[in-house]
């Protein structure tokens, strides 16, 4: 076989390859973290403002889980207000759930996770309160074997979430 027709071997070798790897990634489902990313991103300044409106309050919010009832227990800092529950999966925006915040008497609310499945997850918080806008955000990983850890202390094979 002389050199022309390895370089036109090499050619078509590489096309087939190429087309391949371009058909194999239109079965893979890709989700953005949002739809409206953009839009988002342009309104983070104001939620930043809504994060320093809690920090400023006395009282700061606590996100804990309940193994008993499988439920996260949330301690806001405010005891009433009108608001939006959020939880966000980045892996899947399929699985995300919002629910209205319903604070009791002593301004706690149990967010029931036990249908949710495995993986990382973010419960997002925004409410009013009085004449102020408040947001909060916390990450929670629910292990496959049903575990649950919560905030900073998410370390997943050496990775800090």
């Amino acid at each position: 076989m002389n050199w022309g027709y390895r370089i036109a071997l090499t050619y078509i070798l590489f096309v087939i390859f190429m087309l391949t790897m371009v058909f194999s990634s239109f079965r893979y489902e890709v989700n953005l973290v949002a739809k409206d990313y953009y839009k988002q991103e342009i309104a983070y300044e104001s939620e930043i403002k809504k994060m320093r409106n809690v920090n400023a309050l006395k009282h700061k919010f606590v996100v804990k889980y309940n193994g008993q009832n499988k439920v996260l227990d949330l301690q806001m800092p405010v005891k009433q207000g009108e608001g939006e529950i959020h939880l966000f999966r980045p892996a899947d925006a399929n699985l995300d759930l919002k629910m209205p915040l319903a604070l009791d008497s002593e301004g706690r609310q149990a967010v029931p996770i036990s249908n949710l499945k495995a993986g990382l997850w973010r419960i997002k918080i925004n409410w009013l309160s009085g004449d102020k806008n408040y947001y909060v955000s916390e990450k929670f990983y629910i292990e496959p074997n049903g575990n649950i850890k919560i905030g900073e202390a998410i370390k997943l094979n050496g990775v800090k979430f």
